[in-house]
């Protein structure tokens, strides 16, 4: 809920919630719209923040900052929690690149974490010799910690975009064998 835009009796917003780390968005090079970044104060004792992107922002305060702005994700007439939103991020496309951005709202890690993660790394270093040793420190903290499908950031772009690229080749080999058998 919004404070001060739901009373509890309108249908609540259903938008995407991410839990992130303080250095999520450096590691995604995402830019800073306004206002700030999650910092390491912002823990299980300090009080409740958000980041959101821009589409939220424009959906909810069109014309207006969003900087300041309260939301909860409890009913707002039984005492809820209230996340201040300290910053306004760029739009990230995590469906799909051929998707319109979704509106989103990040919490930090520290103040509510999450039973599954997902780890983002940017390193100079080749991906593929760097995925042994994320793997073993993982196992050095919890043992038990199930890991899978690591991939590449041009793996994860590369699956966002196949089907469209499938659709490409198979247009253009229809159209060459269409090409051929009109000059026959």
């Amino acid at each position: 809920a919004i404070e001060g835009r739901l009373s509890g009796k309108e249908p609540t917003p259903d938008e995407e919630q991410r839990v992130i780390t303080p250095d999520y968005f450096r590691v995604l090079k995402t830019p800073l719209l306004s206002g700030r970044f999650f910092s390491d104060s912002d823990n299980a004792d300090a009080p409740g923040v958000a980041i959101i992107n821009e589409a939220l922002a424009n959906k909810y305060w069109p014309n207006e900052s969003a900087l300041g702005k309260r939301i909860t994700l409890q009913d707002p007439r039984k005492n809820p929690k209230w996340l201040t939103i300290v910053g306004i991020v760029r739009n990230i496309r995590h469906r799909g690149l051929d998707l319109d951005p979704q509106p989103e709202f990040y919490l930090p890690l520290a103040q509510g974490p999450e039973r599954s993660m997902i780890l983002a790394v940017r390193s100079p270093q080749d991906p593929r010799n760097l995925a042994p040793a994320i793997r073993r420190e993982i196992q050095s903290i919890d043992p038990d910690q199930p890991i899978a499908n690591v991939r590449t950031m041009e793996a994860v772009t590369a699956e966002s975009v196949a089907p469209r690229r499938m659709s490409v080749v198979l247009l253009g080999a229809f159209g060459g064998i269409a090409l051929l058998l009109a000059s026959v």
